[in-house]
């Protein structure tokens, strides 16, 4: 990792993709506040720039260099909303012709990020209004979708204060109110003061890319470095929450406090103790609730990292909601008290070895890689993580899971099952 401009370079030079990936990360505080803004500064970026004034302009440009990929969307890292612009474009080594075509992918983003098309010196009131209808539509498939909706919800709950209840895409409220100004507010903002990574993957050389960066991408500025994990602490006791929407099924929702930070010793047992609950066939969720009860299609486990938590989530019928939440209970203690087989941790840690081996096959994957150990200022070093996998014990997975504290069971209860 250099740094350049202000900002942090990660070079991986990998021959074997036969694309160059570009991935320019800038992060700022998860606020309720500032999330729309940016979000829609992503839908603005993705369609227009002062070059490329028009969604088919944009299209045409790419179209020329070879089918070369953009996009820009917002995503939550812990206590950091952080907005990504990437593409992709072919190597050089598969294009007949003398064009250089990594240079105008770079040229490109210039464009793009210090270029966007400004009508008066603001983003044009039409551009706004069709970012707030995408953004709305976006939110309300998330409202309309139960699984999504009862996940966002619990979160929100759970803990007001933290940067867990808080949407990366923003709020209706906000959407609905956010005007131009602000949105130029956040973009210059951005510019100046947000902490920005860039990622290069591909058959690159490190000093080219230096040498690009420094010509496309001339940020300046104070640019803060943001601490994005953090450990969730929700002081209040176990609550239930019971809740009812217009849907056909009711969902579940069961959220802990892991007590463990990503990074921490105790972080990679933990992740191995989530693969045997509930994120393969072979879990302890999916063959006791599923297979066994036949409770739900589906059920599953997940670690939200970088906040510090833990959610299990399912869809059943009302008359069977004490019957899966007890069996979700027994499952978790069962991990706790170290009831499991060899065969199951070993099946559970070799999987988890796969998955993220797999990483290193797939750019996008490898490239969040690289960031999220950028975010946590540990070593790129895929090899190291894999060791960390094969050198957990049973007995460090048990360690790990006796520090979950489970916070909330959130019931969506469907509106009809609720009437019948």
């Amino acid at each position: 990792m250099k740094r350049i401009n202000g900002i942090k370079i990660h070079v991986i030079a990998e021959k074997k993709f036969k694309d160059i990936g570009v991935s320019i990360r800038f992060s700022a505080p998860l606020r309720e506040e500032s999330a729309s803004a940016r979000s829609m500064l992503a839908m603005l970026f993705c369609d227009y720039c002062a070059a490329y004034p028009s969604k088919q302009a944009m299209a045409n440009h790419m179209d020329r260099l070879y089918g070369m990929s953009f996009h820009a969307s917002t995503m939550g890292y812990g206590k950091g909303q952080v907005l990504e612009i990437r593409s992709r474009i072919l190597d050089d080594r598969y294009v007949d012709s003398k064009e250089h075509l990594l240079e105008e992918q770079f040229a490109f983003l210039h464009e793009v990020i210090f270029h966007p098309y400004l009508e008066d010196g603001k983003f044009a009131e039409s551009m706004i209004e069709e970012a707030r209808t995408v953004l709305l539509s976006k939110w309300k498939r998330m409202q309309d979708d139960p699984s999504s909706y009862s996940v966002s919800r619990a979160l929100e709950l759970a803990d007001h204060a933290a940067p867990l209840s808080i949407s990366a895409l923003g709020t209706k409220k906000r959407i609905q109110s956010i005007s131009g100004e602000e949105v130029f507010a956040a973009y210059e903002q951005l510019l100046q003061e947000d902490e920005i990574d860039v990622i290069v993957c591909g058959n690159v050389d490190e000093r080219q890319i230096e040498e690009l960066v420094k010509r496309y991408l001339p940020f300046s500025g104070e640019h803060r470095e943001i601490a994005h994990a953090y450990q969730v602490q929700i002081a209040a006791p176990l609550r239930r929450i019971e809740e009812s929407k217009a849907i056909s099924q009711t969902y579940l929702m069961l959220l802990y406090q892991s007590n463990c930070q990503i990074g921490d010793k105790n972080y990679w047992p933990l992740k191995v103790a989530n693969a045997m609950l509930g994120q393969y066939p072979s879990s302890f969720l999916f063959q006791e609730v599923r297979e066994k009860h036949s409770l739900c299609y589906s059920i599953y486990s997940n670690l939200i990292s970088f906040d510090g938590a833990l959610g299990i989530t399912t869809g059943i019928q009302r008359k069977d909601i004490e019957k899966a939440i007890a069996l979700i209970h027994e499952q978790v203690e069962k991990i706790k008290s170290g009831a499991f087989s060899e065969e199951l941790f070993a099946t559970s840690k070799d999987l988890l070895y796969a998955s993220i081996k797999g990483t290193k096959d797939e750019m996008a994957s490898f490239m969040a890689y690289a960031y999220q150990c950028a975010l946590l200022k540990e070593p790129f070093d895929l090899k190291a993580t894999l060791q960390e996998i094969k050198a957990v014990t049973r007995e460090d997975v048990i360690q790990a899971t006796s520090l979950l504290e489970e916070k909330l069971i959130y019931v969506l209860y469907g509106e009809e099952e609720a009437d019948a």
